[in-house]
């Protein structure tokens, strides 16, 4: 009788265990998993539809070697713990490994002569260039010291990472290289960096403090952005090319502000001489409350405010020309804003947002308008003075009115009545006037009094307290 699992030929009996016949099936099921596309080159892996975490890429499918994995070829694939890539792979796409927050290795077959991997760390085969930390890692990383590129995204949504070394051999930081890495405290960047990325830290929301090496010479826009818990970026004396004051990233001419922390909070003065405001340069700086701009500074850059939530006032300096795209959007605390005579060009959605916004005054003709200036703001009026030009009953979808306001002085109203000090007050209705009071032109201290609005295009002002100084003199302003 024959025994199970053995298959009977003419004259012999040949074995062939059932086991083995199920092996040989088992790459074709697994191959079925990866969608993939053919050339002449052979096979690129542009997908994978199964469910395990440990995915082990085929070497060959159809008899083609497989050449290349594709942009996004492991996209959606959640519980992806592992990868391990065959000696055939030299071409590895853009956002191969993104948004993998289990995966912990990356393993390279030893023979291929492209690419290797380190502690489950993937790098070019030389290991100069670090290529992709998995997601999942956690703890501290040094990276090994024949790297000279960390690549772009390489760090991308590592939260667990604590804490970086970044050697001296590493000229260069790429793009979005440690983005959203929330749980980075430190990032140590040695002397011997050239190049910062662009959005190289961005949303690095535990990063306390940085300190750029004498070495950097090139720092990306929005190297820094929404680092909620960065107080200071510090400059070594040295670098030729960037400075800082007080913590603040400045150009070695301290002319460009480049990059405001974004934990820093409170009221800041930008120092005299800065004559540009970098693009960016405050973006979601939510702790901040107030800005005074000097009269040194000319332009205000692109999104340079963007998203400063808490910024309730900004003191324009007079050598302002233009405001740039987006430069105040979002700013939902800014309730006043004053616009300098010099103003020629406002971008497109400078003010987009800005839902507190009730007072827009211009204190020179109408400048060039973009797009979507004003929307969203829906309790504000624009104020102009009399004499400048380009004005209209509307203007940037806003009303707008002139600021002509007059006190009488010939009236009966005007001077003491029962203990008040008092005059009327006259101009467009509608229009809001500040009264300010001070003891000495001398030496000038004003005092805001009272804000009053000319409902029918007339408002009694009295001064009740008037008699408890020696001198009292009186002017209107703007709110």
């Amino acid at each position: 009788m024959d025994r199970p699992g053995l298959l009977k030929t003419a004259g012999a009996t040949r074995l062939l265990p059932v086991f083995l016949m199920l092996l040989a099936a088992l790459p074709v099921a697994l191959q079925a998993q990866f969608h993939y596309t053919a050339n002449d080159d052979g096979i690129t892996i542009t997908g994978y539809t199964g469910t395990s975490g440990v995915v082990t890429i085929p070497d060959a499918i159809d008899g083609l070697p497989v050449t290349s994995i594709g942009d996004s070829a492991f996209e959606d694939c959640w519980n992806l713990t592992s990868v391990a890539i065959p000696s055939s792979v030299t071409s590895i796409g853009d956002n191969v490994f993104y948004a993998h927050y289990r995966l912990v290795a990356i393993t390279v077959d030893a023979h291929n002569s492209v690419f290797r991997s380190v502690a489950g760390v993937l790098f070019d085969k030389r290991q100069t260039t670090l290529i992709q930390c998995p997601e999942g890692k956690t703890g501290t990383y040094a990276i090994p010291g024949p790297v000279t590129s960390i690549g772009n995204r390489a760090f991308s949504y590592c939260r667990n990472v604590e804490d970086v070394t970044i050697p001296g051999t590493v000229t260069n930081i790429g793009i979005g290289a440690f983005y959203g890495c929330s749980g980075l405290t430190n990032a140590t960047i040695q002397n011997g960096v050239i190049s910062i990325g662009d959005s190289a830290f961005t949303f690095c929301t535990g990063l306390t403090g940085v300190i750029i090496p004498a070495s950097v010479t090139e720092i990306g826009t929005q190297a820094f952005v929404n680092c909620v818990s960065l107080e200071a970026i510090a400059v070594d004396e040295h670098n030729s090319v960037f400075g800082g004051i007080a913590g603040v990233l400045f150009d070695k001419s301290q002319t460009t502000l480049i990059q405001y922390p974004g934990g820093k909070a409170g009221t800041y003065a930008i120092p005299d001489g800065v004559t540009n405001i970098g693009d960016s340069a405050f973006i979601y700086c939510a702790g901040l409350t107030r800005v005074t701009i000097p009269d040194s500074l000319t332009r205000i850059g692109t999104w340079a405010f963007y998203g400063c939530s808490a910024l309730t006032n900004v003191t324009m300096g007079k050598g302002l020309v233009s405001i740039g795209t987006g430069a105040y959007s979002g700013c939902r605390g800014l309730t006043r804003i004053a616009i300098p005579n010099r103003v020629t060009d406002i971008g497109d959605r400078v003010f987009y947002d800005c839902t507190s916004l009730t007072n827009v005054i211009f204190q020179g003709s109408a400048p060039r308008l973009g797009e979507y200036v004003f929307h969203g703001v829906n309790s504000a009026t624009v104020y102009y003075l009399a004499g400048t030009q380009g004005w209209a009953l509307t203007w940037g979808g806003l009303p707008a009115l002139e600021w002509n306001p007059q006190p009488l002085t010939t009236d009966a109203g005007f001077g003491v009545r029962t203990n008040q000090f008092g005059f009327t007050i006259t101009g467009a209705s509608g229009i809001a006037v500040v009264v300010e009071a001070c003891a000495n032109l001398a030496n000038p201290i004003w005092s805001p009094l009272q804000t009053n609005t000319l409902s029918d295009g007339a408002f009694y002002f009295s001064d009740t307290y008037w008699a408890n100084h020696p001198g009292r003199f009186y002017r209107l302003r703007m709110p």
